[in-house]
Order: structure tokens, then C-alpha cells, then sequence
């Protein structure tokens, strides 16, 4: 069960969300945080880049006033607003990658050095070897917190994807920990950012009475979410006490974290440029092929929430590590070679 204290913190970001966002979307275009349609974005409208701000608006308040002196929260904080920043100046200005490459590597660094949550080693992926990363540890998590945080933003791509995969998540590793702890108590950020991103879709979804969203995540939002959801896949993967092992949070994340693989290898292969945005995600797959967005998101959520139940099932089976990672290259191959038949097919 989940106690009084965790159930408030749910509500209360709610709360701040529903609160903040239609203030927020009045105040963006004075701002110039607004996103226009172009040959790229072909959404209707100009519509505001403000759901990452009210997210962490409700982080600030939640997490920053009733667990400040809880281990990692600070860093947490720290790391998110340096995010958020870097993610408003660049919905504003559209700034070069390189200098959110940079600010991204500055939050790993909080999360490594300052809260010490990093990722010591693989789990048992060779049979019942435990492939520790010694010294390898400092870059490859921040290798891993950088990937993790850019595959958030590069799915962010219909109506109310981004927000419901980041959901999937939050939800597998919820249940992972009150399976494991019998609550919630020692995890407050999971309900607050489900709560946070539930209050966000009310705004962000298509409803029969509302066809387009009120606002999106903008990068301040998308960066934030990524950079969160790797600490959070990091810190309860690692460590004697896990609740999860290392490949069930590759479960967990699937669909971003494919979708984003594939294509840099895509990109590279066609001699483009890794960081630049095309038209060959995965949801544009759907598109492509005749379904409405409504009827994308939820295709694609489906498809989520089955490879991150079928990641906690080999962890509740206790399924071998290794197995659940064979497991897991076998879908991302079949998804690899699926999606390259798919666009080949459609760009001759």
C-alpha cells in the first residue's frame, strides 16, 4: 500500500501542473517561447513551449520542499535546472547542440559526483559473470545519462508520446520498488513526476472535443524528463541492494531508446548527421502508413508497455540476466531490420 505522504506528493504536483500550465501558456508568447509550424513540425499552429517549466515548477515545489535533505535531491534539483535553462534558451534562440551537449554533461557530472549514482557495473550479461566497469564507470555513465537524456528528446514527436513512454517507465519501476520495498517511501520522485506528467497530458493530449495540444514539452522539458529518467533507471539498477537489475531498465525504456539507436545509425549510415532532425522515427512510420495520431500514440504506447512488462517478468521470474539481455537483442534486431525494410521501401 502506499502511504498518506506518497499519495500528497502525487497530488500535490498534480496539483502545481494543472495550476501553472494555463499561466505559463498565456505568458509564452511574450516570452517567445512558442513553436511554429515548418517543413519539419507540421502540427497546426503556433503552440507554446512551456510543459517542461511547469514539470519542474512542480519538482521544485514538491521535492525541493519536503525532501531538500534527502540523498540526491539537491543534485537532482541542480542538474534539472541547468537542463531547464539550457532547454528555454534554445526553444528561444535555437542554439548550437554542442553547448546542450555541454550543459548535459555538467548534470551528469552533478549526479555522479554529488550524489554519487553512477553505473558500477552491467549486471551478469555473460552467465554468472558480473560485468563491473571499475574505472570505466565515470564516462560511461555519463556516456549513458547523455544518450538516455537525447533519446527523450528526439521521441518527442505526436501529440502526447513523449509524456506517456516517460509514464511506462515511471510506472514499470513503481511497481519494481513497491514490489521490493512494500511502498514508495524511499522513491517520492517516482509518484511526483508521474503526477507532474499525468496534469501535463490533460494539456498535451488530442481529445475528440480538442484536436490539437495546448502546449508541448519544448527541449527545456524533453532534457529535464531524459536526464531524470536515467538518474532514476541508474540509481535503482546499481548497488547491492538494486531493486532492478541493469537490463530490466532497458526494458523499461525500450521504444525511446531504440527508436533513437536506430536512427543514429540510420543517419550515420546515409552520411548525415547524427544530431539532425529528419522525419524517420518511429512515429512517422505509423503516420506513413495511414494512422491517426491518436491511433499512433497508442500503438506505440501499447508496444511500451508490453516490452517493459516483459522485462519485469523475467526480473519477477528471476530469469537469468544474460537470458533477459538475449531477449532483449533479439527485439532490438527485429526492430532494427524492420524499420530499415519499412523506410528503404518507402524512399525508392
Amino acid at each position: 500500500m502506499l502511504n498518506s505522504g506518497i499519495h500528497w506528493d502525487f497530488i500535490l504536483a498534480f496539483t502545481v501542473v494543472l495550476i501553472s500550465l494555463p499561466v505559463l501558456i498565456h505568458l509564452a508568447p511574450g516570452l517567445g517561447l512558442v513553436d511554429h509550424p515548418d517543413e519539419r513540425k507540421h502540427h497546426a499552429g503556433s503552440v507554446p513551449l512551456v510543459g517542461g517549466v511547469a514539470i519542474f515548477l512542480a519538482m521544485l515545489l514538491v521535492l525541493g520542499i519536503q525532501y531538500i535533505d534527502q540523498s540526491g535531491i539537491k543534485e537532482m534539483l541542480a542538474g534539472g535546472l541547468l537542463l531547464v535553462v539550457i532547454g528555454v534558451i534554445d526553444d528561444r534562440d535555437h542554439i548550437h547542440p554542442r553547448y546542450r551537449f555541454l550543459v548535459q554533461i555538467l548534470a551528469a557530472c552533478l549526479m555522479i559526483f554529488g550524489a554519487e549514482v553512477l553505473l558500477r557495473d552491467f549486471g551478469q550479461l555473460i552467465g554468472a559473470w558480473e560485468f563491473e566497469l571499475k574505472w570505466a564507470a565515470i564516462p560511461i555513465t555519463a556516456f549513458c545519462v547523455v544518450g538516455v537524456t537525447n533519446a527523450a528528446n528526439m521521441i518527442d514527436g505526436i501529440d502526447g508520446l513523449s509524456a506517456s513512454l516517460f509514464l511506462v517507465c515511471l510506472a514499470g519501476l513503481g511497481l519494481a520498488i513497491n514490489d521490493a520495498s512494500g511502498g514508495l517511501n524511499s522513491a517520492p520522485e517516482i509518484l511526483v513526476m508521474a503526477g507532474a506528467l499525468l496534469a501535463y497530458l490533460l494539456f498535451n493530449l488530442r481529445f475528440p472535443w480538442r484536436k490539437n495540444a495546448l502546449t508541448f514539452f519544448g527541449d527545456a522539458g524533453t532534457l529535464l524528463l531524459g536526464f531524470i529518467m536515467a538518474w532514476l533507471l541508474v540509481r535503482y539498477s546499481q548497488g547491492p541492494n538494486r531493486t532492478i537489475a541493469p537490463v530490466t531498465a532497458l526494458w523499461l525504456f525500450a521504444v525511446p531508446l531504440l527508436d533513437t539507436v536506430f536512427l543514429m545509425i540510420k543517419r550515420k549510415l546515409e552520411g548525415k548527421s547524427m544530431v539532425k532532425a529528419d522525419r524517420c522515427h518511429l512515429h512517422h512510420a505509423f503516420l506513413k502508413s495511414g494512422w491517426s495520431v491518436n491511433a499512433t500514440l497508442a500503438i506505440i504506447v501499447f508496444i511500451s508497455v508490453e516490452l517493459a512488462g516483459i522485462g519485469l517478468l523475467f526480473e519477477w521470474a528471476q530469469v537469468p540476466e544474460y537470458m533477459s539481455f538475449y531477449a532483449f537483442l533479439l527485439v532490438a534486431g527485429v526492430y532494427y531490420f524492420g524499420m530499415r525494410r519499412f523506410w528503404k521501401k518507402i524512399e525508392q
